[in-house]
């Protein structure tokens, strides 16, 4: 009994050593990252059919210094990357026989997004949409069966809200939410966020904050290879990474979510990493350059 006594002693100390280090948060975003890299190469893989242009992609994702030192700590950013990278992996399964597996796998990888972060709620409408217009069969039976597995995360939030506090949008607008504390700074005097309702700053603080991320070779390189994405028709695939990007600018425009950058007023780092949420659509973009310049040279080739 002493023994065991002392392995359960040994077991708490551990367990509360890890979790006071920030190693138990650690663990589950590390893991994260690695599925998140793997759904990444899987994706581009898929949607170009070139296994180079997966590789290329995975590498841009999972050597960028500021996500290597992002997954090492206890966020929910990391924990976040394989429900958004997941998507594009739908490529041509509506059109197959993997449809049923794909609804669902979709639904549980949505309602595991919309559980850690609210923009993962964003990605809801446009995958049912997805299923409801790429579909061969069964359009509509596979929309909603995607709708209501992934809605139950959104629908069990504002059900707790409504609960506890008598409305369901309490984390939106409460005095604790994001605009409740803006309105009270507002109130004792702090000058207004620069993208408060300004599209234009909010574009500009956002996109300044992802060549920050991401820095500027990629973000110009990317942004190239997207356009080529566009002309293969990888529509869904492009529009499913933008989400999470344009999430957060809309979420600016609104004055829900700040983010500064150390060249432009008030000069500083705050939510800075939000930037790196345009890392997944740049590296498929990564990919896409690598997949057109093969099949090019291919061509070339061939002709020779």
């Amino acid at each position: 009994m002493a023994a065991c006594a002392a392995c359960v002693n040994a077991a708490f100390r551990g367990e509360r050593q890890a979790w006071q280090s920030g190693l138990a948060g650690t663990i589950p975003a590390v893991a994260c990252f690695v599925l998140a890299g793997v759904l990444l190469f899987a994706a581009t893989r898929r949607v170009f059919q070139s296994t180079a242009a997966g590789v290329c992609a995975a590498a841009l994702f999972a050597l960028n210094p500021n996500l290597l030192y992002l997954q090492s700590t206890p966020m929910t950013e990391p924990v976040f990357l394989p429900d958004d990278v997941r998507a594009p992996l739908l490529h041509r399964d509506v059109s197959s026989d993997t449809v049923d597996h794909s609804r669902s796998g979709a639904g549980f990888f949505s309602l595991a997004a919309s559980l850690t972060r609210y923009e993962g709620w964003s990605l809801i409408p446009f995958l049912a949409v997805y299923f409801l217009i790429a579909s061969q069969k069964n359009r509509v039976r596979n929309a909603l069966i995607f709708g209501l597995i992934a809605s139950i995360a959104p629908l069990y939030w504002m059900g707790h809200n409504w609960w506890y506090y008598g409305t369901f949008f309490e984390f939106y607008f409460g005095p604790y939410s994001a605009k409740g504390i803006y309105a009270r700074d507002l109130a004792a005097g702090m000058a207004r966020f620069p993208t408060d309702h300004d599209w234009a700053k909010s574009i500009l603080y956002f996109r300044s904050a992802a060549q920050l991320a991401v820095g500027p070779v990629l973000l110009i390189a990317g942004c190239v290879g997207l356009a080529a994405a566009i002309i293969k028709r990888a529509f869904w695939p492009v529009i499913f990474l933008a989400l999470p990007p344009v999430f957060y600018v809309l979420s600016m425009y609104s004055s829900g979510v700040p983010i500064f950058v150390p060249h432009l007023w008030p000069n500083g780092y705050y939510n800075t990493r939000y930037g790196l949420a345009v890392l997944p659509l740049l590296a498929l973009g990564g990919g896409a350059l690598v997949a057109l310049a093969r099949r090019e040279s291919e061509r070339s080739l061939a002709l020779w």
